[in-house]
């Protein structure tokens, strides 16, 4: 569950289950006569959902917290955790609380990883490569955790070959609180830009849209960038073991050694063929 093409696949089916849900969200409880995707109609549905959710029974939040940390477990991108909540709650709240979420469930996952590993589940070449990084594991857990292109879960699985034996899962938890922290910063300073244009009124419309704008272009920027080598800023060493869990740096190489592999052929039969008319000319 937690490999790289499945976790991409639970990536994308979350977005289009959450924006299933949003249009749902709004039709339920905006109202319609004011235009669908007005800004009455998305201030009236946060209204009554804050409303509600403030007369929820103790086992109704509990349920709720459940099944937050079981999606961040499963892989559900941070940014959907946050907008859940947010629904509830302030953006300062809603940020802590998504924080926190997905901290815990990183470390509750790194430590499943140690249960279920298995070296020989993992080439002899790339468990070395990942085993090389244990003298760095502290950078490699930061570097490694805090573009989105990785997969959380992804990067969690492999704890246990990057990290030194004996040694306690506290020591690198700093560091993955601060990537995680800056993981989740652009994603939600740009979600908090579209909230503001839906729910605030009284502002500055011209503003608000630059500031979608401005954001929007960072997380562009943020999420694209790391999928070239050449751009990503990571360290080298980091660089080869991080694009091998990704499918496309691996179809590359592949590419690569098919292209190497058929330029040989097409070679050996020309060699041949100058021996074989030097020998019929003697």
């Amino acid at each position: 569950m937690w490999q790289y093409k499945k976790q991409i696949k639970i990536r994308w089916l979350s977005f289009f289950i959450g924006f299933f849900l949003f249009v749902s969200f709004l039709y339920y409880f905006g109202n319609g006569t004011r235009g669908f995707f007005s800004q009455e109609n998305f201030k009236s549905a946060v209204a009554a959902i804050s409303v509600a959710f403030n007369y929820f029974p103790l086992w109704g939040l509990a349920i709720c917290v459940f099944l937050i940390f079981a999606a961040a477990i499963v892989g559900i991108p941070s940014i959907l955790i946050y907008a859940f909540i947010l629904v509830a709650y302030d953006t300062t709240i809603a940020f802590l609380l998504s924080f926190i979420c997905q901290f815990f469930v990183t470390y509750f996952s790194m430590g499943l990883s140690y249960k279920s590993y298995k070296k020989e589940n993992y080439e002899d070449d790339f468990r070395e490569n990942l085993e090389s990084v244990q003298k760095n594991f502290s950078s490699f857990a930061f570097w490694s955790r805090v573009y989105y292109v990785f997969p959380l879960r992804t990067i969690d699985s492999y704890t246990p070959m990057v990290y030194p034996e004996k040694t306690p899962l506290f020591a690198v938890l700093p560091s993955v609180a601060f990537a995680i922290f800056l993981r989740m910063l652009i994603p939600v300073l740009w979600l908090n830009a579209l909230y503001s244009w839906f729910s605030d009124f009284g502002a500055d419309p011209v503003a608000l849209e630059r500031n979608i704008l401005f954001w929007s272009s960072v997380l562009i920027v943020y999420s694209v960038v790391p999928r070239a080598p050449e751009l990503i800023i990571c360290p080298e060493e980091f660089k080869n073991i991080l694009y091998k869990i990704t499918p496309y740096s691996v179809s590359r190489k592949q590419s690569k050694a098919k292209s190497t592999s058929a330029d040989k052929k097409l070679k050996a039969p020309e060699s041949e063929s100058i021996d074989v008319a030097g020998t019929e000319s003697i």
